[in-house]
Order: structure tokens, then sequence, then C-alpha cells
């Protein structure tokens, strides 16, 4: 089930990962389509969601990754790739 929370308030479910981590979807993302990761722009891929950004990639700067929007409707896969609550 999707958790409509603040990125704070979001509880991740042991072993879990985000299922939605484009870039429309996350909190860091400025208009001009750069965010602390990515100050000259955010490569395609992970602008588009096909590279995961919920971890820190090689090529990014510092450590920040993908935050749901207060508004984003994230859901959670286990390891398998099942939605998990």
């Amino acid at each position: 089930m999707p958790d409509h929370a603040h990125p704070s308030q979001v509880t991740k479910p042991p072993g879990a990962v985000a299922m939605d981590t484009d870039c429309v979807a996350c909190v860091h993302l400025r208009d001009d389509a750069t965010c602390p990761a990515y100050p000259e722009g955010v490569p395609s891929p992970v602008y588009h969601g096909f590279l995961r950004h919920d971890v820190v990639l090689p090529d990014q700067v510092g450590d920040v990754v993908f935050a749901p929007c207060p508004d984003a409707e994230v859901g959670w896969l286990d390891a398998d790739g099942n939605e998990v609550e």
C-alpha cells in the first residue's frame, strides 16, 4: 500500500527498496532538473527512474539519494520484487 507521509515519516520495511524512485517524485529535484547529487543536471537514466537512486551512485556528488515528496505515492518492494507494506 502506498505511503503518503512526509519523507521524514516514511517507514521503510526491513530489507525493502522504494518502488518509484524517478526524480519527479523526489523532494530534492529542483526546477532546473538538478539536485544536490547532480548539480550540473540529473542524468537521464536517473531522472526517468531507469537507474535507481535509492543508494549512492558512483558519479554523484555527496550522499543525497531519492526521498519521496510529501504527496508522492511510494510503495516498497522486497528482494523478490513483490510489493510489501
